[in-house]
């Protein structure tokens, strides 16, 4: 019943309207689907015009049926005019998602995603994250559209106990921005995280580089402060423009 459910609702893409927003529930749940269990679905090449593709799961999963399940979507989508990714579980974050990369990134090759993609919204596993402004005129408020690095991204990184943050499992952050942010946030976002690390193995890596031909830079305390929490943990790499700065 799962697979031909799942099958009908994919299969509904190409009648729909150009800018549609498509919701899918996927209802995976552990105590109905033992371990060993493959979804074999059979989905065809599909392009659609849809603007948001979410997935949410209900009820706890085996995170490999989640995955192998979210493949066989990508792998048959091609959808040109999407500028929303929503993907999420509703056990989050007891839970995250194993999604499939290679399928993804193929899916956003063959979509030119490049061109329209404006929000991707992951809650699951991601660890390593590259973002970076639109360059843009100097004055430019950041209600013009060409901020992502802005005060609310900032804030939404940095780990509060008991609260949710974006990409919890993070440990390669490198941005290219215009650095019209509060500088001061930088700080709290890498402090925060580094509270999370002495009983764990990873290596926190951030780089910060202005857009090229700027003449923006990061505020001297807050690059000196940078540096010092780098001098003083090896776990923590903080690279500025060229710099970068690691105690072996």
């Amino acid at each position: 019943m799962f697979r031909r459910e799942f099958e009908e609702a994919i299969s509904l893409l190409p009648e729909l309207p150009a800018a549609t927003d498509f919701y899918l529930t996927i209802d995976l749940d552990r105590r109905i689907f033992q371990p060993h269990w493959t979804m074999p679905l059979r989905l065809q090449s599909i392009t659609a015009p849809i603007s948001t593709l979410a997935c949410r799961t209900v009820a706890e999963f085996h995170p490999h049926h989640l995955s192998l399940a979210l493949s066989q979507i990508f792998a048959s989508l091609t959808l040109p005019k999407l500028q929303q990714v929503l993907l999420g579980c509703s056990v989050y974050p007891q839970l995250v998602l194993e999604w499939p990369h290679t399928q993804f990134l193929a899916s956003c090759d063959r979509s030119n995603l490049g061109r329209c993609l404006k929000t991707l919204c992951i809650a699951e596993a991601l660890e390593h994250l590259e973002v970076g402004d639109v360059p843009g005129n100097a004055g430019e408020s950041n209600d013009s559209g060409l901020v992502l690095i802005a005060d609310s991204f900032l804030c939404a990184m940095t780990w509060v106990p008991a609260q949710d943050c974006l990409v919890p499992r993070l440990s390669y952050f490198t941005c290219v921005s215009r650095l019209v942010f509060t500088h001061g946030l930088v700080v709290d976002f890498v402090t925060s995280r580094l509270a999370r690390l002495p009983d764990s193995p990873i290596l926190f890596h951030v780089c910060i580089h202005p857009l090229p031909e700027s003449d923006a830079c990061l505020n001297s305390a807050v690059h000196t402060r940078l540096w010092e929490l780098a001098v003083g943990n090896k776990q923590f790499v903080y690279q500025s423009g060229e710099e970068c700065i690691q105690i072996q």
